[in-house]
């Protein structure tokens, strides 16, 4: 697994010691991250800008900073975490990106007093405060995300729906304020389907799908899951005209192997405000890097907050903000649980400031408050995803701009997919040729012109 570890800090320093050291006017702080290799891009380049000193946020401190990357793993993360915090030493862990992985890594943490600050985790079952103590985010929990999603079938009258989702917390967890919405509003959620992580049960999925003939699904599932379902119900003509496929920002964030089958779907993805620190990281990325998932920056934004907590501790000149640079603390010692939580809860949680991703501030819960909110996006003809609309907590939802939707089918925004189409059936009619029941279109009661249209 060490093979997977990349360990850097300050150009300066051409050695990373096992325990960090001091330079002469200078401390050091390290922290783990645990993301895919674009997100990690995205928390390395904001050390890159605190560390040569270009953000002001960090004096007189390097940060130190190891990657693992896991793949998702539940277990291989959680050895990533232990190997990070008991070897590398670090005080705290950027990651992990996954729900599932994070509700193992997260109490681990807590049991060791670590930080967790994750860019892209998203279940509200991790607001839990009793469970996940020391687990924070950058990014709005899913409660914010139905919401979103809710305004959209709203928006378009949508009464009659399905949903297909992971079958692990994300999937499960990830809908429920979506879910509570629809049935307090009389919107039918006429299936809710399952996926394995194997896809074993793919093909039934669609098959009972059809089966229910509905026309509009809500997918929240993992990248690779959401990929293989769009792709499967493409070949069954069930990606195209009178049809609307909405997704989450799984999805939406790594939409390489879409093209070709996926036009027509549309989805909530994080949104990223304008801004001095937006424009400070992207001057930072070489011109030909390109980046297309939108939680490169919210990983950014999870550094900075660390960043802007050890910076307060430091200008606290307390006791504590000494200590925290102690290198001879025992893991577990009263002193490290006092320094631990002193400085994730007095400098982390209700942290406030403007980031790369817009402005940011922390609850007591460790969530971020709903700003920025959501961009509504739709994956049309260059094989990537467009801007439609946007919706937030302050504004609500709002359709339009400079692109307008395309459906399934290559359908433009006017032929909305209806629901309705679910209820055609065929009726037949029986009556009998007696009085009073049979009557002729000649306006007679009788056979005598033979019209066979009688009714």
């Amino acid at each position: 697994m060490q093979q997977m570890n990349r360990c850097k800090q300050a150009p300066a320093l051409l050695f990373v010691a096992l325990l960090s050291v001091f330079v002469e006017g200078k401390r050091s702080v390290r922290i783990g991250i645990l993301l895919n290799e674009a997100r990690a891009f995205g928390a390395e380049t904001a050390i890159k800008i605190i560390n040569r000193g270009d953000s002001g946020i960090l004096k007189d401190v390097d940060i130190e900073y190891v990657v693992n990357y896991t793949n998702h793993d539940r277990y291989r993360s959680l050895e990533s975490a232990r190997w990070q915090i008991e070897v590398f030493h670090a005080r705290a862990i950027v990651g992990p990106e996954h729900s599932s992985v994070a509700a193992v890594v997260a109490p681990f943490c807590a049991g060791k007093k670590i930080p967790l600050i994750s860019p892209s985790v998203t279940d509200p079952l991790l607001s839990d405060k009793d469970n996940y103590p020391f687990f924070a985010r950058t990014v709005p929990s899913d409660t914010e995300q139905g919401r979103a999603l809710f305004e959209f079938v709203k928006v378009f009258k949508w009464t009659r729906i399905g949903i297909v989702q992971s079958n692990d917390n994300y999937g499960i967890n990830g809908l429920l304020m979506f879910e509570k919405l629809c049935h307090k509003h009389g919107v039918d959620i006429v299936r809710k389907s399952q996926l394995s992580r194997s896809l074993d049960n793919l093909n039934v999925t669609l098959e009972k799908i059809k089966e229910d003939n509905t026309k509009i699904h809500v997918i929240n599932a993992h990248s690779d899951e959401g990929k293989a379902l769009i792709k499967a119900a493409e070949q069954r003509g069930m990606m195209g005209p009178g049809y609307a496929w909405l997704c989450t920002d799984a999805l939406t964030a790594e939409q390489s192997g879409l093209a070709g089958y996926a036009r027509g779907l549309i989805g909530t993805s994080p949104a990223v405000f304008s801004g001095q620190a937006k424009a400070a990281f992207l001057s930072t990325v070489n011109a030909s890097e390109t980046i297309k998932d939108n939680y490169v920056f919210y990983a950014a934004d999870a550094v900075n907050l660390l960043a802007r907590g050890i910076a307060k501790l430091v200008s606290s000149n307390s006791t504590v903000s000494r200590q925290f640079f102690w290198k001879n603390q025992t893991m577990g010692s009263g002193e490290w649980n006092t320094v631990q939580s002193n400085f994730f809860d007095n400098f982390i949680l209700n942290a406030s400031f403007f980031g790369v991703t817009g402005s940011l501030r922390i609850d007591g819960a460790g969530d971020r408050v709903a700003v920025p909110g959501y961009d509504m996006v739709n994956f049309q003809i260059m094989n990537t995803f467009l801007t439609v609309g946007e919706w937030s907590s302050r504004s609500g939802l709002m359709i339009g701009g400079s692109n307008t939707i395309v459906w399934p089918g290559n359908l433009l925004w006017y032929n909305t997919p209806s629901d309705r189409d679910s209820f055609k059936t065929t009726v037949k009619i029986l009556t009998f040729e007696f009085d009073p029941f049979f009557y002729c279109k000649c306006g007679k009661r009788c056979r005598e012109c033979n019209n066979t249209d009688a009714s």
